[in-house]
């Protein structure tokens, strides 16, 4: 379990596709159930093929597989139909004789130098493609005991995945002066003085292939990036030339380097302070001169239409709290009923983020009107009155109330009442739709539909009176 990530995607060697779940429309044309998990995932950048290996408690080495867009374990379909559904609530190990039973085994393993790995199910059987039944092709099966070429599977770090902004962006030098990454001159990309983020010139839209690589097109010349000898010209039409192909590292909240996959080195720009310099691409470290800061080419950005699926939603870091105690005594020889005033602060976090892996310099207004709360141990509700802000989106924001709260307590004769308040704490992750609304420097807009919000908050509930007695001494 070392050797794996916590936030994977399940990439199938056999066809080259990510696990993920099969449409709504699929599932009703099909009459499967939406949870339905097969190799046919195309984008490892979307949301749909995301997944957390959670550790087993009582076996070291195995895992559970939860399905992060729905918050659902990987589980066998029933005892005689041995398709895996992202359909458990929670993690099931303790009956390993129950079909039911949520574990994996990971098994590392190479082929020709390259990693890989198989899961076996705690039924001893492998985790694999299905080819048996047409209906259920590309499948995730339980298979046979023994392994065969459909088993075998590529794990990838999805928190390695440099995710860009949909619009178009720009890049700017790090360090040094700064300046943008254009072409305004000729087809050569360089980094001029007098070029501004509204020039299209600047413009670049990006497009992920494979595995997190991607292509740069550059808007003014329609073309590609490529590297020629040393230098990055934007003039390629030729999707398979390595030359085009960049593998992004994030380096920081916005800041990336970009290796050419040609001759496996970095992009870099001169930091002389010149008017221009060009960007070469024959680096062969990470270090300053290699940084670029992703800059998006928009003038503002509005979140509207949230949707959470908080039926979807999970709950998870329960932890009892004591808030609040109190103190009284009665010296006298009678039953007293004594009124007490807890005060008490009430803490809340909330926090609204989607896929995109750079904190985006152009921060989005967010309109929303209910947002998710634990209510017990193991229901979330919408609430419309606990809405004060929602700070700033991609970043927890926490809240402090002060509370008040009266109890009245029954007090025998010469005995002290100690009353503590307690609390539960709890944290909710609430999947979320939305629509965003991107505003551009020519004065045009365009209105994306989007599915990978993920709503992170905390909060308290179940208040509990505790009393004890003691003899007054």
């Amino acid at each position: 379990m070392s050797d794996l990530p916590r936030f994977v995607v399940i990439k199938s060697k056999h066809n080259g596709k990510y696990l993920t779940k099969i449409s709504k429309e699929e599932s009703i044309t099909k009459g499967f159930s939406e949870t339905y998990v097969n190799f046919r995932g195309e984008d490892v950048t979307s949301p749909l093929v995301k997944f957390e290996l959670e550790r087993a408690k009582t076996k070291p080495g195995w895992v559970h597989i939860r399905y992060c867009y729905n918050n659902k374990y990987l589980t066998m379909q029933s005892n005689y139909s041995w398709y895996f559904l992202a359909s458990a609530d929670q993690p099931l190990e303790e009956d390993e004789t129950d079909w039911k039973n949520t574990l994996f085994k990971p098994i590392k393993f190479d082929i020709g130098g390259e990693e890989y790995f198989r899961f076996q199910h705690v039924t001893k059987r492998y985790a694999c493609l299905s080819k048996w039944e047409k209906s259920y092709e590309d499948g995730l099966y339980a298979g046979d005991t023994q392994v065969d070429g459909f088993d075998t599977f590529k794990i990838l770090d999805w928190e390695s995945l440099v995710i860009f902004p949909k619009n178009t962006v720009a890049f700017k030098s790090h360090s040094g002066v700064g300046w943008y990454v254009t072409n305004k001159q000729d087809q050569f990309m360089r980094e001029l003085k007098d070029v501004d983020i509204v020039d299209q010139s600047v413009a670049h839209e990006i497009s992920t292939i494979g595995d997190g690589y991607v292509r740069i097109r550059n808007l003014s010349t329609k073309l590609f990036w490529r590297c020629t000898a040393t230098y990055i010209i934007a003039d390629s039409k030729n999707s398979a030339d390595k030359y085009s192909i960049f593998l992004p590292i994030k380096v920081a909240d916005n800041i990336v380097v970009l290796r050419q996959m040609g001759d496996n080195t970095f992009l870099w720009v001169e930091n002389s302070g010149h008017s221009r310099t060009a960007l070469y691409a024959n680096e062969t470290n990470i270090i300053d001169k290699t940084k670029f800061m992703v800059v998006e080419s928009v003038t503002s950005k509005k979140i509207y239409n949230i949707n959470f699926r908080h039926e979807e939603g999970r709950i998870y870091n329960l932890n009892v709290i004591e808030k609040s105690q109190a103190v009284a005594d009665n010296p006298e020889d009678v039953h007293r009923a004594m009124k007490l005033t807890f005060e008490y602060n009430k803490t809340r976090s909330i926090a609204l983020r989607n896929s995109i892996s750079l904190v985006s310099d152009v921060k989005p207004t967010v309109e929303i009107y209910s947002i998710p709360l634990i209510i017990n141990k193991d229901k979330i509700e919408l609430s419309r009155d606990q809405i004060t802000a929602v700070g700033q989106w991609g970043r927890a924001t926490t809240f402090e109330t002060s509370t008040k709260t009266n109890y009245v307590v029954g007090v025998p004769p010469q005995t002290r009442a100690i009353i503590t308040l307690v609390v539960t704490e709890g944290t909710c992750e609430v999947p979320f739709s939305y629509a965003q609304k991107d505003s551009f420097y020519d004065g045009t807009s365009k209105i994306t539909e989007m599915e990978d919000g993920m709503y992170t908050g905390v909060n308290v509930f179940n208040m509990e009176i505790k009393t004890t007695y003691e003899t007054l001494p």
